[in-house]
């Protein structure tokens, strides 16, 4: 997570009240300049004293004179209550520019004290400028009203997850494996590959149960039915029974997020058949049409192939393809990336017929733009499961691989290596085509000229 600027220092006796209230009156008086608050009753559906208190609200808020009504004028000008796509942004960016310009003296401790209230502050005003408006705020914010704070006020990368080791450990001594260390890690890489793949599928996972179990519970409330054992508690009863790895009853070929699924359905299956017909069929048809709505936003929104573009006021959070992803490795103070994908001994992406594994791979190619090609120089493009398609037509063309084991343990056992010889400094020339992508960034280019 990218760190926040350190928090301003504001010194609530040199608060200047008058002028806090002059920058107020300017604001209020160029709301009332770009539309007249009998006008904007017919946008805002509002009685006119609602919009003139409205008006007060984001003026004492976002005391930032002109630019206030600018983003009214700018808002009004916009036909429909929906907003275009990056308008939000947009205009909250305009709007604490606004604020970072007038004196830190002027403005109340209260709302602008610190670097998580400002936002904050200023979000609430554009929500009232919204209404002024007469716009739809869930389309201002389709990711949430949460996130979008979170990508102003933190700075936050909702990419961020952390998995703990413990029952790695102890399933090794439960077993008795002996792993060496550079055997562990390896395993960890591939599992850490696995998951860049079928994280999709986990979320798949997270939102249907959420949303199955709570259709659920609706519908054994309508049909007087909460109090049968089998609805009660549904969330809590799920969560005893719900599994956090393959078991013995795992087929060969599930991985751990289709076992789940299945053990859920059985869950469900039992449930639905002590509905009555009416609600069963309820239950299936609101799901569906769930699904359509709501799915492919929610994955979009909660994946973690996304990277940060830094802006002065945000994180701006761009989805990452697929072949592009790295492993993160520190190791003794040195950071290490590590492909996600199988590749080739240069590190190009390795295109598969299907996605089993003694499947025939092709290599592909990139271009210094960043796209990914076939083999004549046709564009390509991948989906967040691995599946490669044409971008022009669509057209599926194979798929991507988790980086394999043994891929895995030569980069592992180079990084080891590169850390036992010479304390860590530049190794041989022999082992440099293999070593490079394991030697610290500042060494990279000195290692490449040296004989």
């Amino acid at each position: 997570m990218t760190s926040p600027a350190s928090e301003p220092k504001v010194d609530k006796k040199a608060f200047d009240r008058e002028a806090y209230r002059k920058a107020a009156a300017h604001t209020l008086a160029s709301l009332h300049q770009v539309i007249p608050p009998a006008e904007l009753t017919r946008f805002s559906n509002r009685s006119s004293a609602e919009v003139e208190a409205l008006q007060e609200q984001v003026a004492q808020v976002i005391p930032a004179g002109n630019i206030v009504g600018l983003i009214l004028g700018g808002l009004i000008r916009v036909r429909g209550r929906t907003l275009p796509a990056e308008q939000a942004k947009s205009d909250v960016t305009a709007l604490l520019r606004g604020i970072e310009m007038l004196p830190r003296h002027i403005l109340p401790s209260t709302l602008y004290g610190t670097f998580f209230v400002g936002p904050a502050a200023v979000l609430a005003g554009y929500q009232k400028i919204l209404t002024l408006a007469g716009k739809d705020p869930e389309s201002a914010f389709p990711d949430g009203l949460w996130q979008f704070y979170l990508e102003f006020a933190l700075r936050e990368d909702s990419a961020r997850h952390t998995n703990e080791t413990t029952h790695f450990h102890s399933a090794s001594a439960e077993y008795e494996l002996t792993l060496a260390p550079v055997d562990q890690l390896s395993a960890w890489v591939c599992a850490v590959s696995q998951i860049y793949f079928q994280y999709d599928d986990l979320l798949y996972n997270e939102w249907r149960e959420r949303v199955y179990l709570n259709l659920l519970e609706q519908a054994a409330g309508a049909a007087q039915q909460s109090r049968v054992l089998a609805f009660r508690q549904l969330p809590q009863a799920w969560a005893t029974q719900r599994p956090y790895r393959r078991g013995h009853d795992a087929n060969p070929e599930e991985n751990y997020a289709s076992y789940r699924r299945r053990r859920f359905d059985k869950f469900l299956q039992n449930r639905l058949g002590a509905l009555p017909l009416g609600q069963r069929d309820w239950v299936q048809e609101t799901y569906a049409a769930r699904v359509e709505q709501e799915l492919e936003a929610y994955q979009q929104q909660m994946t973690i192939l996304a990277t940060l573009e830094p802006d002065r006021y945000r994180e701006n959070r761009l989805s990452l393809p697929l072949w592009q992803t790295r492993i993160g490795i520190i190791f003794q103070d040195c950071y290490y990336l590590l492909p996600a994908c199988h590749t080739d001994a240069l590190g190009q992406p390795l295109l598969f017929e299907n996605r089993l594994a003694d499947s025939v791979g092709q290599v592909l190619q990139t271009s210094p733009r960043g796209e990914l090609l076939d083999q004549v120089g046709r564009l390509l493009q991948t989906d967040r499961t691995g599946r490669v398609y044409e971008a022009e037509g669509g057209r599926t063309r194979g798929y991507l691989h988790p980086i394999p084991f043994q891929a895995v343990r030569r980069h592992v056992t180079t990084i080891f290596y590169h850390h036992q010889i010479n304390g860590g400094n530049r190794p041989p020339a022999a082992l440099l085509d293999h070593q490079l992508i394991c030697i610290r960034r500042s060494e990279q280019e000195r290692a490449r000229k040296s004989p």
